[in-house]
C-alpha cells in the first residue's frame, strides 16, 4: 500500500496470508546486521477519502508494532481470533494497550511459534501503552481503498534496502575553500550556496544546510567526523582560485561508508563561464549518487555574466550581513543584477526575501508579483512555484489565511511535479502553520503530519525533531496533553540525539509547561530547570526569560516562596524592555543615549528596579487587567465595542507613538474614527512604549504640552 521514511503498511486478502508473509520475513533477514524489524499486523478497514487515510484500522496496525520484539511479530486480537484455529501458529497475550483516538478495544499478542522472539513487556515503555512513540505515519498512512488486513513493518534503522527500497543519499556540499583573493571570497561562498540549493530541491536527496555547516569548524575535521556531525554519507569538498579571468576549481565526492573518492575533478572556467560552475557540479553530483531529477539542473541561470557576479556578491553580503546597512547593499547589488538581466529572477526572488526580513510586505509583494507572472512568461515552473511560495509567506505573515493557503497550494502542486521533496515539505508545512493560525488545528495536523513523513522519507533528523515539535505544541493546544507529551518526547529523543541544543532547550521547555498544565509542578520544574541550564550555556538571552519566568510561576502557584518571586520578576523585566523600545532603539544603540553601554546593561537595570519595586501581587492583577478590561462589558452595550466608541462625547486627542511594539497607532486610528470629537496625533519615536516616559524624548514632551493646551483652550470656548 505505502513505503514511508522507516515503516511499509501492506494489505493482504487473508489473516493467515499476512502472518505467514510476517514470519517469513522475519525469519529470512534475522541475519542481517543492524536491521532491526518490527511488525504489527491487524485486520479492519482501509479507505481512501480525499487522498488521505481515515479510520482506526490503520492507526491500530501501526500503534500496535512497537509491542513486537525486534524480530518479532505482534498481532491484534482480530488476526489472533482468525488464526487461532489454525495450529502451525502459537501466540501469547500480552496485553490491553489503551489507544487513545481508537474508539475500539484492542487486545495484543505474540507470535511464539517459528522461533520468533517473545515480547519482554517490560522493555515496553509506559508511553507505549499511552499512545504508542512510533506512531510516526498515522497521519499519512495508505492510499488504497481495501477490507483487508493492514500489515505494518517498521525498520529499526533508516540506512538499509528492503523490498526493492534504496537508500536515500544524503550528502553535505562543504564551502568552497577560496584559493585566491580574499576579495573573491564571495565567489566560493555563493556558488557552494546556490549548489546546495539546487541540489536540496532536485528530487529524493537529504541536503545539508550551510547553516548547519557554518555551525562547525568544518575546515579542520576529516570527512568521517564531518559525516558523524552532519548524519549524511556522502562529502563534496572542493577548491577555487580566481587567477585574472580564469576560475580554476577542484571536487571531489566520497563516500564515508565505502571509504572511497566517488568522482573526483579538475577544470579550468573562463570568466564568462562563471553562470555555469554551479550548474555543471549540481549534475555530476546527482548522476553520480544516482538521482534522478525532473529539473533542468545544468541550465544557466542567466547568459549574463556580469549581472550574475551582482547576484553573487549580493547573497554574499546578505548572508553576512551584521546591521541595516549590509542589507541595503545587498539591495542595491541585487538591483543591479536585475538591472542588467531582468530575467534574473533568482536576484528577485532574493531582492523580496530582504524586505519580508524587515517587514516590509507591501515592497515584497511589488517584486513578487510581477516575478511571478514573468516566470509564467518565460515557461520557469520551479521559478513559478518559488514566487507562489514566496507570495504565500507574505499572506501568512499578513494573516491573510485563505490567501495564504490558495498560494501554498499552488506552489505545492508544483514542487510535486517536479519531485522537489524539499518543497513538498515547505509547502505542506507552511499550509500546516496557516490552518493552526486558523485555530483548525486537525488540518494542521494533517498538514504537518505529510510534512513529517516527506521529512522521515529523507531521514531528514533536524526537521523531524522540528516538526513533532511543532505538532507537540498543536496537541497542547487542542487540550490533548498525553499527546503533547508523546510528540515534544519523540522530538526531544531526535534533538538529543544530533545534538541540537538549542532545540533540545526549547523541548524541554515545553515538556515543563505541558506537566505544569497537567498539575504536576514538581516534574514541571525538572524541565524548566534543564531548559534553563541550556539556555544559559548557550547564552539564549529569550530562552533564559522563558525558563525563568516559567520557574516562578511554578513557585508561585506552589506557594513555595517567603520573599518576592525574584525569578518571574526579572523574567518579566526582561520580557518587557524587549518591546518597551523599538527595533531601531536597539538596532541604533539609541539606549546609550539614556546612559547604558549595552544592552543587557539596560537588561539588568530593569530587572533589579522590578525586584525592587514591583510587588508580583500587583502585577499580577495588572496582567489581568490588561487582559479582561473591555469599556463595552456589561448590560449598557453589552459587548458592542463600537457602540461603547460612539457614545464618548468629550474631546479627545489620541497621541500613539508610531514605533510603540505594545500599542500599535493603527489600534487608535480604528478606535478615533468611531469618537466623535477624536483627533489622532500620531508621535514617531524610536523610544516606541517608552516615548511618554520623562527624559527620554523631549520632542513628546514638547507635542504632549501642545496637546494639553489645545484641550484647555477647546474648554475656554465652550466646547465640551
Amino acid at each position: 500500500m505505502k513505503e514511508m521514511g522507516d515503516g511499509l503498511l501492506l494489505t493482504f486478502d487473508s489473516a493467515t496470508s499476512a502472518v505467514e508473509c510476517s514470519i517469513a520475513i522475519q525469519v529470512a533477514t534475522k541475519d542481517i546486521e543492524d536491521l532491526n524489524l518490527r511488525i504489527g499486523i491487524h485486520e479492519g478497514e482501509v479507505i481512501k477519502q480525499d487522498g488521505d487515510v481515515i479510520g482506526d484500522d490503520v492507526n491500530v496496525a501501526s500503534r500496535i508494532e512497537p509491542f513486537s520484539a525486534v524480530g518479532g511479530v505482534a498481532i491484534s486480537d482480530k488476526i489472533y481470533r482468525a488464526i487461532s484455529s489454525n495450529t502451525d501458529f502459537e501466540a501469547k497475550y500480552i496485553g490491553k494497550p489503551k489507544l487513545k483516538g481508537v474508539s475500539q478495544e484492542v487486545k495484543v499478542y505474540c507470535i511464539t511459534s517459528h522461533g520468533l522472539p517473545e515480547t519482554d513487556v517490560s522493555k515496553v515503555s509506559a508511553k507505549l501503552e499511552e499512545e504508542s512513540k512510533f506512531n510516526i505515519f498515522a497521519l499519512t498512512g495508505s492510499i488504497l481503498t481495501a477490507i483487508g488486513v493492514a500489515f505494518w513493518i517498521a525498520v529499526g534503522v533508516f540506512d538499509v534496502s528492503f523490498g526493492g527500497k534504496t537508500e536515500v543519499p544524503s550528502i553535505a556540499i562543504i564551502p568552497f575553500d577560496n584559493k585566491g583573493a580574499d576579495e573573491d571570497e564571495f565567489y566560493a561562498y555563493s556558488i557552494s550556496s546556490e549548489l546546495i540549493s539546487d541540489v536540496t530541491s532536485a528530487g529524493l536527496i537529504r541536503v545539508a544546510g550551510l547553516k548547519d555547516i557554518e555551525k562547525l569548524e568544518y575546515q579542520t575535521l576529516n570527512y568521517s567526523e564531518l559525516s558523524e556531525k552532519l548524519l549524511v554519507r556522502y562529502i563534496a569538498q572542493g577548491t577555487l582560485w580566481k587567477i585574472d579571468s580564469v576560475f580554476q576549481l577542484s571536487m571531489e565526492l566520497y563516500d564515508t561508508k565505502t571509504s572511497k573518492v566517488l568522482w573526483s575533478e579538475s577544470w579550468q572556467k573562463a570568466w564568462n563561464e562563471l553562470p555555469s560552475i554551479k550548474g555543471n557540479l549540481a549534475d555530476n553530483i546527482l548522476k553520480t549518487l544516482k538521482v534522478s531529477t525532473k529539473q533542468d539542473i545544468a541550465k544557466e541561470p542567466t547568459p549574463n555574466t556580469e549581472a550574475y557576479e551582482y547576484y553573487l556578491r549580493a547573497n554574499y553580503i546578505y548572508d553576512k550581513r551584521e546591521n541595516m546597512k549590509d542589507t541595503e547593499i545587498a539591495r542595491g547589488l541585487y538591483k543591479k543584477a536585475i538591472e542588467l538581466d531582468d530575467n534574473l529572477l533568482l536576484a528577485k526572488v532574493k531582492l523580496g526575501g530582504t524586505y519580508i526580513e524587515t517587514e516590509d510586505y507591501d515592497e515584497a509583494m511589488e517584486i513578487y508579483t510581477p516575478a511571478l507572472k514573468q516566470a509564467e512568461e518565460l515557461g520557469d515552473k520551479l521559478g513559478v512555484g518559488n514566487s507562489l511560495n514566496n507570495i504565500g509567506n507574505v499572506y501568512l505573515y499578513k494573516y491573510e489565511h485563505e490567501k495564504a493557503l490558495d498560494y501554498f497550494g499552488r506552489s505545492l502542486a508544483i514542487f510535486e511535479e517536479f519531485g522537489d521533496k524539499s518543497g513538498m515539505g515547505l509547502s505542506l508545512r507552511n499550509m500546516g502553520v496557516v490552518h493552526r493560525n486558523k485555530g483548525d488545528y486537525d488540518k494542521a495536523l494533517d498538514y504537518y503530519g505529510r510534512s513529517l513523513a516527506i521529512q522521515e522519507e529523507l531521514g531528514d533528523k533536524s526537521e523531524m525533531g522540528s516538526t513533532l515539535h511543532t505538532i507537540g505544541i498543536v496537541q497542547l493546544y487542542k487540550g490533548d496533553l498525553d499527546a503533547a507529551l508523546d510528540y515534544h518526547g519523540r522530538s526531544l529523543a531526535i534533538r538529543e540525539e544530533i545534538g541540537d541544543k538549542y532545540g533540545i532547550g526549547y523541548s524541554l521547555y515545553k515538556i515543563g509547561i505541558v506537566h505544569h498544565d497537567k498539575g504536576d509542578l514538581d516534574t514541571a520544574l525538572d524541565y524548566y530547570g534543564r531548559s534553563l541550564a541550556i539556555a544559559e550555556e548557550l547564552g539564549d538571552k529569550r530562552g533564559m526569560g522563558y525558563s525563568l519566568n516559567n520557574i516562578g510561576i511554578v513557585h508561585w502557584n506552589k506557594g513555595d516562596y517567603d520573599s518576592p518571586p525574584v525569578n518571574g520578576l526579572k523574567a518579566f523585566a526582561r520580557v518587557y524592555a524587549g518591546w518597551a523600545f523599538s527595533q531601531t532603539f536597539y538596532r541604533d544603540s539609541l539606549f546609550q543615549e539614556i546612559g547604558y553601554e549595552t544592552i543587557e546593561d539596560l537588561l539588568i537595570d530593569w530587572e533589579n528596579e522590578h525586584v525592587e519595586n514591583w510587588d508580583a501581587n500587583n502585577l499580577l492583577a495588572k496582567l489581568a487587567t490588561w487582559q479582561a478590561s473591555d469599556i463595552s462589558v456589561g448590560p449598557l452595550y453589552n459587548g458592542n465595542f463600537k457602540m461603547a466608541l460612539k457614545a464618548i462625547r468629550a474631546k479627545t486627542i489620541l497621541m500613539p507613538c508610531t514605533q510603540d511594539l505594545y500599542f500599535p497607532p493603527e489600534d487608535n486610528a480604528v478606535e478615533a474614527s468611531y469618537i466623535m470629537n477624536a483627533e489622532l496625533r500620531p508621535f514617531d519615536s524610536p523610544f516606541g512604549h517608552c516615548a511618554a516616559n520623562p527624559g527620554n524624548d523631549s520632542g513628546f514632551e514638547a507635542s504632549l504640552e501642545r496637546a494639553i493646551g489645545d484641550l484647555l483652550e477647546t474648554k475656554k470656548t465652550g466646547m465640551i
